[in-house]
């Protein structure tokens, strides 16, 4: 009987997935690391954009590898090492809307798109397990940009 395997923080096969080589060598070294990239004590090992504000429960930073056709990628983070919704402090909703609302404020972004990452990767698309949110604005300035599109499931 081999060894127990080990639960994973990341999902290999949606890291493959129309990703480049900088983004599969990253996710490679998470996994021989064995750590959660979002957990707040490997985050700044792993994610090199600045950190824009942060709450009690949310991090709210930029994506490193932002959607193709995105003005703005914003990345909010929980803090908290959670994988499903119903395992977050209920004040992590509320605080989350401020994030976003600052950030709408902060950008003057008129309008864009909220994608929560939570539950069985497998089913989100999400690469990495800890709950998170991305905040996508198009580039609706840009005359030849192309639909945004994001993976779900």
């Amino acid at each position: 009987m081999g060894a127990p395997q080990q639960k994973l923080d990341v999902n290999l096969e949606n890291a493959q997935r129309g990703k480049d080589d900088i983004y599969k060598n990253v996710i490679e070294q998470i996994t021989k690391d064995a750590v959660c990239p979002f957990c707040p004590e490997h985050l700044a090992k792993y994610h090199k954009n600045p950190i824009l504000r942060q709450g009690n429960l949310w991090t709210v930073t930029t994506n490193m590898y932002p959607y193709k056709g995105a003005k703005f990628h914003f990345l909010l983070i929980h803090k908290n090492h959670v994988v499903d919704t119903k395992d977050m402090p209920d004040e992590s909703l509320v605080e989350l809307k401020y994030h976003i609302d600052w950030l709408t404020n902060e950008f003057k972004i008129p309008g864009g798109t909220l994608v929560m990452r939570c539950g069985d990767t497998a089913l989100t698309g999400a690469t990495v397990t800890h709950i998170h949110a991305h905040f996508i604005v198009a580039d609706f300035d840009n005359p030849t940009r192309e639909p945004l599109m994001a993976r779900v499931g």
